[in-house]
């Protein structure tokens, strides 16, 4: 008999066929961005053969087995499939995820878990049936023909409702320690595969929920707490107004948070310029102030993060990395960077006192387009950067610039752009800050999403 004919007889051989089965029932973790449908972070196969009872598993054999090999063909299940179920975890229901184990037990299933890919709730699905029977007639009446006002209310009661799921369940996961609760977890990524929307921020911005505001900056430094005792050696997230955030803003009476308590800074990798799913809404509120009212913009234009406040935390290794097209303009990214520093510049000039190493900056800026369009005169590129790069100078009346760059003015212009925040950060006492600017083709795949350069 030929070895692929042959039956497996010892317990060995059958784990190792019931792992080569398990892997095939693995649903593969949902690409950066691709913003699939909600079933793609479901393993609902894989999770099956972890539940199988021993009910289940004799009838799937002879009565006239003995029920200890009944007992360890079950064992061999949970043994094979949950290592392949845990070790990569992607889920939009984190909290319904934690209540069903019992971190308390010595080993559990989320001691396998490597990898953890956290998304938010979907804001935009329909209720569901159950829903529907207990909200009564009014919602039966009104499905299909709710207002945009009223289905923008319902997406902000939903973000509440995630919040308020959110910090019970990290409560008890930081009661417990996330190192111990997950103690091979390597890497974290979060709303890697539907990126930014604008729901946390609308959030935000409503003055009738100042509360609710509240609770997503409580949310997001508690979830930073448990993260800085964790074994993690990679965060990665896009969107930086969620509950799952890192707090943009640098405050002189918060300066240094998050910092990693286990005395092993973690990487953050933050993503940023993600377009929100379909064409994004922009108040333009200098324009349209007196009309208040939201305007389509082009892609274009409604892709470049003008106003996106990107995370810069101190005495930890910090990556931006661009998920920007090549139809942005270079100096829209160059507006956002500036302001950060300037802020954390500012935020350190009130301070009498100096800056140790544990309070410097480590930066390293992934980005740069071929495009170079200067639309006001503050994006007009230096005539001496321009004649290193071998671009012809323009008259100093003329600010207008259209420039198409090649991968290597692009990598000439990205190295001097770091010069700037660099000089700002020094000026401010930061001796020991440290900012480099690389092009876009040198950006590392990420080890926590893996995205990259393609």
């Amino acid at each position: 008999m030929s070895p692929l004919n042959t039956v497996p007889t010892s317990r060995t051989d059958v784990h190792d066929v019931w792992v080569i089965i398990a892997e095939f029932l693995r649903v593969p973790i949902p690409a950066p961005l691709s913003r699939p449908s909600r079933s793609a972070l479901r393993q609902h196969d894989l999770s099956v053969l972890c539940r199988v009872s021993k009910v289940r598993f004799q009838s799937l054999y002879s009565s006239s087995q003995p029920e200890t090999e009944t007992e360890l063909r079950s064992k061999l299940h949970q043994e094979a499939a949950a290592p392949i179920l845990y070790r990569a975890i992607c889920t939009d229901r984190l909290p319904s995820l934690l209540q069903h184990i019992n971190l308390t037990l010595p080993f559990t299933p989320l001691h396998h878990t490597t990898k953890l890919f956290l998304e938010y709730c979907d804001k935009e699905e329909d209720p569901t049936y159950l829903e529907l029977c207990g909200t009564g007639r009014d919602l039966w009446a009104s499905w299909g023909s709710v207002s945009p006002e009223e289905k923008e209310e319902r997406r902000m009661r939903s973000c509440t409702g995630e919040i308020q799921r959110l910090i019970p369940a990290l409560n008890r996961l930081q009661k417990m320690g996330m190192a111990k609760a997950l103690p091979q977890l390597g890497t974290v990524a979060v709303a890697a595969a539907y990126g930014v929307t604008d729901n946390w921020n609308n959030l935000r911005l409503a003055s009738a929920r100042e509360i609710s505001s509240s609770a997503v900056d409580t949310c997001a430094s508690l979830f930073q707490r448990i993260l800085a005792a964790s074994t993690i050696s990679h965060l990665c997230n896009r969107g930086f107004n969620g509950p799952l955030s890192t707090p943009a803003q640098i405050d002189p009476t918060h300066r240094g948070q998050p910092l990693c308590t286990t005395g092993r800074p973690y990487l953050r990798n933050y993503h940023f310029g993600a377009s929100f799913p379909g064409q994004m809404l922009y108040k333009d509120m200098w324009e349209r102030r007196d009309e208040g009212r939201s305007i389509p913009l082009p892609p274009t234009i409604a892709n470049e993060p003008v106003h996106e406040a990107i995370p810069l935390p101190v005495g930890a290794p910090v990556r931006w990395s661009c998920d920007l097209g090549h139809q942005v303009s270079f100096p829209s990214v160059v507006t956002i960077t500036d302001k950060v520093v300037s802020n954390l510049a500012q935020s350190r000039q009130q301070e009498p006192t100096g800056h140790d190493r544990g309070e410097a900056v480590g930066l390293a800026i992934f980005c740069s387009t071929p495009r170079w369009r200067s639309k006001y005169p503050s994006h007009k590129l230096d005539n001496n950067l321009a004649t290193l790069a071998g671009i012809s100078s323009t008259p100093p009346h003329l600010w207008q610039q259209n420039l198409h760059l090649s991968a290597e003015q692009q990598r000439i212009i990205a190295e001097a752009q770091g010069e700037r925040p660099q000089e700002a950060l020094k000026a401010s006492g930061g001796g020991h800050d440290v900012v480099k600017w690389l092009p876009y083709e040198d950006m590392p795949i990420c080890e926590a999403c893996g995205s990259g350069r393609v």
